[in-house]
């Protein structure tokens, strides 16, 4: 049950906010999908809820599918872009620091020294 209650509300949130980039078809199968699998909570019959629950999965892949594509698709032209850039040029990415434009991790030395002047 508590995967069933998992799974509606996630498929409702992205529904909300990526139903627009499915079609009108798949959006009213997510949709009924959903209605059956909160039905079948409701009748609290074990197999009916698996049932539903494989229903609803199956269902929003179109959503998922679709969201994928896209973010492919977005991927694809930043690393275009990435790729047009003169060779050498580094760019700061969150995770990155401490590297090289080479790509090869820097190496940490911990030492102390003594400054001397010269007279």
């Amino acid at each position: 049950k508590n995967q069933a209650d998992q799974l509606i509300y996630s498929t409702e949130k992205s529904l909300k906010e990526f139903g627009d980039k499915v079609s009108q078809s798949d959006r009213l199968a997510i949709e009924q999908a959903t209605r059956d699998l909160k039905d079948a909570i409701k009748s609290d019959d074990l197999g009916k809820i698996k049932r539903a629950t494989e229903a609803l999965t199956q269902a929003s892949y179109k959503l998922a599918e679709e969201l994928y594509k896209k973010s492919q698709k977005s991927e694809g032209k930043s690393q275009k872009s990435e790729e047009a850039e003169p060779a050498g040029q580094a760019h700061a990415r969150p995770g990155d620091s401490g590297r090289q434009a080479g790509g090869k991790d820097d190496k940490v030395v911990d030492a102390e020294f003594k400054v001397e002047d010269e007279k």
